[in-house]
């Protein structure tokens, strides 16, 4: 398990004024990178550079909910971008059996806002709805940071609390300041995991 945040008060919010501290140098893509997730990715992908991934969208299982269509098209529209951005072809499947990523909506986990698990063979992407059928700035968020996880990036030097980031240097921060998109950081770490 990648990410499980107890509290929404772990994800800290700043205005234009916060305390965030920036190092001076930018943040080094190498920082948010996780090469153990990103070989399993490979491998749960059968090293093709072809990756499945399915939407629960009808929510199938105890606790899963079911997704609006704003919410599957931001979903679909994620893995459109990592396709043009990476190396990787990302194509939707209906079956989750054999997707290599699973994405659902949850209205539960424990208290955490989202999670990635690492399964045998395929990565479950968890995000707690906040909003019923809306598709808020927050949720958004917590997908594309999930998502993320699950393509091998990790929070800035291990610590997504980290203050001297924030998401403006790169969405695997919690420190939110408005940005919901992968940042120039971010998309360099995948380029470098995943080529161009």
């Amino acid at each position: 398990m990648m990410d499980a945040w107890k509290s929404a008060d772990r994800w800290r919010q700043h205005s234009s004024g916060s305390a965030h501290r920036r190092s001076g140098k930018g943040l080094d893509p190498a920082a948010i990178t996780s090469k153990d997730w990103a070989s399993s990715l490979w491998s749960f992908s059968g090293g093709d550079g072809i990756v499945e991934y399915a939407i629960n969208d009808r929510g199938r299982g105890r606790g899963n909910l079911q997704m609006s269509r704003a919410e599957q098209d931001f979903i679909h529209r994620t893995f459109e971008l990592l396709d043009r951005l990476t190396g990787l072809a990302f194509n939707s499947v209906s079956s989750p059996s054999g997707a290599d990523i699973r994405v659902y909506c949850a209205g539960k986990l424990g208290g955490s806002e989202g999670v990635a698990y690492k399964r045998e063979n395929s990565f479950d992407v968890y995000w707690k709805d906040k909003k019923g059928w809306d598709l808020t700035a927050f949720e958004k968020f917590v997908i594309r940071h999930e998502i993320g996880h699950a393509l091998g990036l990790d929070h800035p030097h291990g610590s997504g609390a980290d203050r001297r980031y924030d998401t403006k240097d790169t969405v695997m921060s919690y420190n939110l300041v408005g940005n919901t998109k992968f940042t120039a950081t971010d998309i360099q770490a995948l380029q470098g995991l995943w080529g161009a």
